[in-house]
């Protein structure tokens, strides 16, 4: 790995980091966290996890699966990330991440595809809960144009 890539890395875990203490100065909140690993020989897998971060800055690590979302809509048996958010793991996660964020199946199954297409397609993601948060209400309320 270059210099130049682990200094990318370093920057994304110090953000992470300021978030989660942002989040516990708030009162909490919830991180997603998704990356692949290569098996040898074999594809790709990819591990979700969600983080829970309490007031204190207490955080509670839970792996993070399809389960739930698949009762409402099933795409995938796991999740990916990356793909340009179009692979059918991507948009599970996509649907997985907006129903546990918000609560809202109806805002999950109608705003998954773009939110996919729009921050889900690198292969390693983290993703704020609250942020999940208001690209539904902008969503909802017409201000959201695709642009970040």
């Amino acid at each position: 790995m270059s210099r130049y890539a682990i200094a990318g890395k370093a920057r994304n875990v110090f953000k992470e980091v300021e978030d989660m203490a942002r989040m516990a100065a708030e009162g909490g909140g919830v991180y997603y966290n998704i990356s692949p690993e290569y098996h040898h020989p074999g594809p790709w897998k990819f591990t979700a996890e969600r983080i829970k971060i309490d007031r204190h800055g207490h955080f509670k690590k839970s792996p993070f699966d399809p389960a739930r979302s698949r009762r409402l809509l099933d795409l995938s048996d796991k999740f990916e990330c990356g793909y340009g958010g179009g692979s059918r793991g991507t948009l599970q996660f996509a649907l997985a991440v907006l129903l546990d964020a918000t609560g809202s199946k109806r805002d999950a199954v109608a705003y998954y595809r773009e939110y996919a297409e729009h921050f889900l397609t690198n292969s390693s993601i983290s993703i704020n809960a609250d942020q999940v948060r208001l690209f539904v209400t902008l969503k909802r309320n017409g201000g959201y144009d695709g642009r970040e």
